[in-house]
């Protein structure tokens, strides 16, 4: 069904240019579901700098803003989603709301980080790193996701919500490598490890990490460098594991964008700036991050069967 829309799309497109459109002159409407809303502001000045297209920006709650570029509901519509987890561009592409784009600077990105149809691309990336207390681990190795879940750790792991997007990716990248029984009883180890109720927030986590209530715990690289910029105790480390899995901040264009070369081109630009390449997952899985969209239900469903909420 992709392809087919995909290569319609390019016909339809190639009929209709009209060459009297001043692009430079044109606004891009940006969706965007990305929490950090002065970086994504910042961005938008930077870009419009950069080219002279300006930028109208829409923030709301990562799947809401899903939602409203899949209906093109919104006034002025999308022309650009930029959603801060793989899973809700996956979904915008599947649910028709994301066109494909042709690019040699996309296509560029390393196959793991960008849609193999080209619906969507990185421009960010978020590991989920294992973090640990450096004052209570000297006599504890962690080199993967699977060590977690050793008798060793018995009573010394902390874990966030599994409804936390960093958790959520993981175990649907797990069931997507390992096969849903493996990831179970993988999940299992860890609960069995737990010395606390899992937190309501990845902050909460970190917190516990540093006031020793636990030893080691999973945590987003991204929110691992916030707690260490505002913490001056420096007793938090962290390392990423063999193989480990990430997030991507991620872009396209709307299905419906009334200024498609300019959303192509803000696409491109924010992807250039991201800089994310072969070197950046280095040493982390190959597959492709969008698996993580493909099992997202199932990793809801594994995450009730064990109760881990």
């Amino acid at each position: 069904m992709r392809l087919l829309f995909s290569m319609f799309l390019v016909f339809l497109l190639s009929g209709c240019g009209d060459s009297s459109t001043d692009v430079a002159t044109e606004t891009v409407t940006v969706y965007s579901g990305l929490a950090d809303t002065e970086r994504v502001e910042a961005l938008a000045r930077e870009f419009t700098a950069a080219t002279g297209v300006k930028v109208a920006l829409k923030h709301g709650e990562s799947e809401l803003v899903v939602d409203a570029v899949i209906a093109n509901n919104g006034a002025p519509a999308a022309d650009v989603l930029l959603s801060p987890h793989v899973g809700g561009a996956w979904r915008a592409a599947e649910e028709g709301g994301l066109r494909a784009l042709r690019s040699e600077a996309l296509e560029a990105l390393p196959d793991a980080l960008r849609d193999p149809d080209s619906f969507w691309f990185g421009f960010s990336i978020d590991v989920a790193a294992i973090v640990y207390n450096a004052d209570m681990a000297s006599d504890i190795a962690v080199d993967s996701y699977a060590d977690l879940a050793e008798p060793l750790l018995q009573g010394k792991l902390c874990l966030s919500s599994s409804t936390m997007a960093v958790n959520r990716s993981l175990l649907a990248m797990l069931i997507a490598t390992m096969q849903t029984r493996p990831a179970e009883r993988l999940l299992q180890g860890w609960l069995n490890n737990l010395a606390v109720a899992p937190y309501a927030s990845e902050e909460k986590l970190l917190a516990a990490l540093q006031a020793g209530t636990c030893v080691v715990g999973i945590a987003s690289e991204s929110a691992y460098r916030k707690h260490a910029a505002s913490s001056s105790d420096g007793s938090l480390q962290s390392s990423r594991p063999a193989a480990g899995f990430f997030e991507v901040g991620a872009a396209g264009v709307a299905r419906h964008a009334r200024h498609a070369e300019n959303a192509q081109l803000f696409v491109e630009w924010l992807v250039a700036e991201g800089g994310l390449s072969s070197e950046s997952v280095a040493g982390l899985t190959r597959r492709n991050v969008g698996l993580a969209g493909w099992h997202a239900e199932d990793a809801v469903k594994l995450a009730a069967r064990r109760s881990y909420y």
